[in-house]
């Protein structure tokens, strides 16, 4: 696709969670990269990451995710990238699929990828209502999933 393509709409889901984010990533992320995208996963500090990384390399039962930190070496087939501070000041990974946000980061631009999957742990209807308005006018195709009770979801 390309940015002159007349069907051509950035897309954005909203993740309203209850549950621990590293959970979720952990499933989405596994779901995602057996599909064959590539995910950057933004944090917001080095200490985020280097928790993220130490879960999904032992938490998993039967099996680990592989991935990378963003200062690890950088291999072109490799499918899952953690990252802490600016996403726009990393041209490598600017291939990748999905910019996929962590509830402790915020991202006042949505620029270079076409999917971003933003995380919030914060919920009420009204900012649920103004985001998602403020997306669509922007000319953001948009998806909101809220967590109801046992990792089952709303989507709107």
């Amino acid at each position: 696709r390309t940015m002159n393509d007349l069907n051509f709409c950035k897309e954005v889901n909203l993740y309203y969670i209850t549950s621990p984010f590293n959970v979720l990533l952990s499933k989405l992320s596994l779901q995602l990269i057996n599909n064959g995208l590539k995910l950057l996963v933004l944090t917001n500090s080095k200490e985020e990451n280097d928790e993220l990384d130490q879960f999904l390399w032992i938490n998993i039962k039967n099996s680990f995710i592989p991935h990378r930190q963003f200062t690890d070496p950088y291999f072109e087939e490799e499918k899952i990238i953690l990252k802490h501070g600016d996403y726009q000041d990393c041209k490598k990974y600017q291939n990748f699929d999905i910019l996929l946000a962590s509830p402790t980061v915020s991202i006042s631009k949505l620029k270079i990828y076409n999917k971003f999957f933003i995380f919030s742990n914060n919920f009420s209807d009204t900012d649920l209502i103004s985001h998602k308005n403020k997306l669509q006018k922007s000319g953001f195709k948009v998806k909101t999933l809220i967590e109801m009770q046992n990792q089952k979801w709303k989507v709107t």
